[in-house]
Formats: C-alpha cells, sequence, structure tokens
C-alpha cells in the first residue's frame, strides 16, 4: 500500500507532490592573489565537525606533522567561516619537517543564530602561499544535534549510513532536524515516521513488510495529531518519503516492498491518534489537540 493509500487512513485523500555540500577548494580558487600548496601536511583528525546549538560552542585539539620546513607558518581561517573559528596559536615559527604542532580549535555558534550550515577550511600559510593541504571544518547550526552529513556514502547502498544505530539514515535525521527544528512533537512524529518508512525498506520477507507498513500508518496518525488544525501533515509526510526514496534503487525496493501490503486494511479513528506515537505527546509541544 502506498503511502496516497496510507494517508486515505487519516481522511486525506492525496498528498502533494538541505544542506548545501558543494567542493571546498581550499580557498584557491583566486590563483592570483593566493599560490596553491606545494608541500604536505598530515592532520589529524583529518577534518572537524560540529552540530552547534546556538550560543554553544565545542573545543577541538588539532595536530599536523610537517613534511617540509618553513620560517613562519600562519594560520588562517576563510572568511566562510572565520566567524565560528577560534584557534590558538595562530602562528608557528622555525617549522621543522617531522615535527608535530598542535591548536586548539573552538567552533562556536552566536546566539541567535539562524539553522544552517557552514563550510570551509583551515589553512597553513607561509606568506601568501596556501603551505599545504587545508583543514576541512564542516558545522551544522542546529537546536537539535545532528550527525555530520554523509555525502555520497549515504546513497551507496539502501541503508545509507546510520552512524548512531537510531534506525534513521543520517541524511534523514539531518533532514528532519532541519525541517522540524521549531517544535519538539513535529520532530519526534517525523522521527517515527522516518523510521518506519526505513524499515519498509530493509524488510526482508512479506511478514517483515507488513509490520513496517502498520508502524507507518500508526506514525502517521500520530503526525496527524501532533500536527492537528495546522494541516500539514500529508504535505510533510510526503515531502519525508521524497527524501527517503532519493536514488533509484531505494524507489524500486519501495516499489518491490507494495506486492505484500495486497489485501490490507488498516483503520483510523481521530480519538485514537494521540495512542499511535511511541513517545508522550501530552508532555510535548502539541500545536493542536484533538477535540
Amino acid at each position: 500500500m502506498a503511502l496516497t493509500a496510507l494517508l486515505a487512513l487519516a481522511g486525506v485523500t492525496g498528498c502533494g507532490g538541505g544542506d548545501d555540500n558543494s567542493a571546498d577548494t581550499g580557498g584557491l580558487q583566486d590563483a592570483g592573489s593566493v599560490q596553491a600548496a606545494s608541500v604536505a601536511a598530515a592532520w589529524s583528525p583529518a577534518f572537524l565537525y560540529a552540530s552547534l546549538a546556538p550560543g554553544e560552542s565545542n573545543r577541538f585539539y588539532v595536530q599536523f606533522t610537517a613534511s617540509g620546513n618553513s620560517k613562519r607558518l600562519d594560520v588562517n581561517v576563510v572568511p566562510e567561516i572565520s566567524p565560528y573559528v577560534v584557534i590558538l596559536p595562530r602562528s608557528f615559527s622555525d617549522v621543522r619537517a617531522g615535527q608535530v604542532y598542535r591548536l586548539e580549535v573552538t567552533l562556536r555558534s552566536p546566539a541567535p543564530m539562524a539553522v544552517g550550515v557552514k563550510d570551509g577550511v583551515i589553512q597553513l600559510r607561509e606568506g601568501r602561499r596556501v603551505w599545504s593541504r587545508p583543514l576541512p571544518v564542516d558545522l551544522t547550526f542546529s537546536p537539535i544535534p545532528l550527525p555530520p552529513d554523509p555525502g555520497a556514502q549515504g546513497m551507496a547502498t539502501i541503508e545509507g549510513v546510520d552512524a548512531d544505530g537510531d534506525g534513521v539514515r543520517d541524511d534523514i535525521q539531518r533532514y528532519v532536524g532541519f525541517l522540524a527544528y521549531k517544535t519538539e512533537s513535529g520532530h519526534a512524529a517525523l522521527t517515527q515516521l522516518a523510521k518506519a518508512e526505513q524499515a519498509i525498506l530493509l524488510a526482508e520477507d512479506p511478514e517483515a513488510i507488513r509490520s513496517a507498513a502498520e508502524a507507518v500508518s500508526r506514525a502517521i496518525q500520530c503526525l496527524f495529531f501532533v500536527r492537528g488544525e495546522r494541516s500539514d501533515a500529508a504535505a510533510l509526510a510526503d515531502l519525508l518519503q521524497s527524501e527517503i526514496l532519493n536514488t533509484v534503487d531505494r524507489s524500486l525496493r519501495y516499489i518491490a516492498a507494495q506486492s505484500a501490503l495486497s489485501g490490507m486494511a488498516f483503520t483510523s479513528q481521530p480519538d485514537d491518534w494521540p495512542n499511535m506515537c511511541d513517545f508522550d505527546p501530552m508532555n510535548m509541544d502539541v500545536e493542536a489537540r484533538v477535540q
């Protein structure tokens, strides 16, 4: 049974039809003002990531191993992320190949701060020359802690990347976080629906598919309850499913699973919607409760 049919059980006859992760070149686009790196340095860790709520900060200790000599290296943060990064020290003198040098990097989020992402790099510069490969920095600003964007790795398989094992792919966890960060109940309901939809994709037999479909039905009813009079539950469910089925393989797996749902019937009564949530919606910021 497709999502449209599952939505129908809640009295809906139809439903409506991320991150900016473009490649970062380390601030080397303007060859006339900054010369490209010619010396390698091994960074540890290889990149920095932080998910920050407004006013929050995280401190990291970073090191690089020099593969060449330099009289002086300056630590530079590209403009895209410089307002959110504090580094100590800002320079190193008499750098020697094979030696390890350490930095303290604090990533911070102003208060207030709009929800979104910022990507950039930390560079080592010798004068105007970028001395080595930069250290990538990815920042997510959200009141809800979110995992790093899995990128292409998250698209490589049907199951994707679920680093914390919570049953929701990391890319979907980020999508839900950005979509519903203003409402605790909306975030919880969409997360419940995401887990159920993912379970359909990963189900290996008809019984498991039917069990997951029942979970989808419960999650949709829960979503209708917590969204109440806003009447956007169907649109939100449709948007979420579009993100979940974001590759050909995932879409084909979902279509194939529909055959196991033939003949299934779902019932729904608005009075029962609060009981369909796998969390306690009455103790959250439910926008409008069923009368």
